[in-house]
């Protein structure tokens, strides 16, 4: 009895001492007096502690809450205004002074956008007052300064928008690596919902904190950017030869340069891809069609074709029909394709074999069998 009631002393002891300095702590951060417990037995000092940390904990996280709010309001308003944030030190828990003149601040800011559209207005009407009391119109020259200023803003938001396209496509794709579910990929583009400088910001931390943590995992990055080189060699018709051509692919001695090689090389291939997309999509178009004739005549082959099929063998030849009417189609337009494009770049367009010369081979069996099919069914 003794001995359970000097363990339970003992634990109550412990706890208070931690609770004490968790205390210390947590009143250092949100900068209040440290807290005295009033009670005296150690059970009851015990339970005060832990409800007082569990009420300065919802202070904190209610502090840090408003604070990640008004900042966001703060910071668009100062993107429009080109004013300066009001300042608290990151990763400090802000007093409630400081939130009270973060909130004023943000009050500041929205009157003075609002004086300042008041201020355009006004000027907007005087200057139409002016040019009517002196009799004169909107002129050519009038005409072409507004016009000038506009297209320069719509060059400047163009080019905003290219470079956060950009920026997303490469966080986009750490985040493919780095295997971030989709609810906080969402969180985090809820936040993008403009063009400004901040969104720029916010766009250009979030890929450093991803390129952070892609140099953390060498193996698994350098892993994974060799299915999606794989991926863009199939889609690309990169030969064996080609492929082998990059020796680094096969190499176990992960290091930030072996990634950055394989990230040259997939930006290569996505290059090569974009340049030729044209030509690549109709190789795989014919690829396909040739699959589905293959197909077909492994079908007909098939010594239990007509076993248990019904409709299905009227359907299988009218799609065979129209394969073979698609497919001569689809060669000649990648025959006319593929010589623009050798004219243009004046050498011989290979996916590990000459194009031209599988197109001219390709042709010939297709028409052939074409023949051959139109015969058999009595066609002219």
């Amino acid at each position: 009895m003794v001995t359970e009631e000097e363990t339970r002393r003992n634990t109550l002891k412990e706890n208070i001492e931690q609770y004490k300095s968790k205390l210390s702590q947590l009143c250092a951060e949100l900068h209040v007096a440290p807290i005295q417990p009033t009670a005296s037995r150690l059970y009851e000092i015990e339970r005060e502690l832990s409800q007082s940390l569990t009420s300065w904990r919802k202070v904190k996280e209610s502090r840090l809450s408003d604070l990640k709010e008004l900042k966001g309001i703060e910071q668009a308003l100062c993107d429009i205004m080109h004013a300066t944030p009001f300042y608290i030190q990151s990763g400090s828990v802000p007093t409630q002074e400081d939130l009270d003149k973060l909130r004023k601040h943000i009050d500041e800011l929205a009157a003075e956008k609002i004086k300042r559209y008041e201020t355009f207005l006004a000027q907007k009407e005087a200057i139409e007052r002016i040019l009517e009391d002196i009799g004169e119109e909107i002129t050519t020259d009038n005409m072409a300064k507004l016009n000038s200023l506009t297209q320069e803003f719509k060059a400047k938001q163009a080019a905003r928008i290219k470079e956060m396209d950009g920026l997303k496509e490469k966080i986009e794709s750490l985040w493919n690596r780095l295997d971030v579910i989709m609810e906080e990929r969402r969180q985090f583009l809820e936040q993008i919902w403009d063009h400004s400088p901040a969104s720029v910001a916010t766009l250009k931390e979030e890929l450093e904190k991803c390129e952070a943590l892609k140099f953390e995992h060498l193996q698994d990055f350098t892993v994974k950017v060799r299915e999606e080189l794989t991926q863009w060699w199939d889609k690309c018709h990169y030969s064996q030869k080609q492929r082998s051509s990059f020796t680094a692919f096969t190499s176990e001695d992960y290091s930030e340069e072996l990634l950055a090689q394989h990230e040259a090389a997939l930006e290569e291939v996505k290059q090569y891809y974009t340049e030729n997309e044209h030509v690549l999509k109709k190789i795989e178009k014919r690829a396909d069609l040739w699959n589905q004739m293959l197909a077909f005549d492994a079908k007909e082959n098939d010594p239990n074709r007509y076993k248990n099929r019904g409709g299905n063998l009227l359907a299988e030849e009218r799609e065979k029909k129209k394969v073979l009417h698609q497919l001569p189609k689809v060669e000649e337009q990648l025959k006319n394709e593929v010589e623009a494009w050798e004219e243009e770049n004046g050498r011989k367009f290979f996916i590990g074999e000459c194009i031209s010369l599988s197109i001219a081979g390709c042709n010939g069996k297709s028409t052939s069998y074409l023949r051959s099919y139109r015969s058999s069914k009595g066609f002219v």
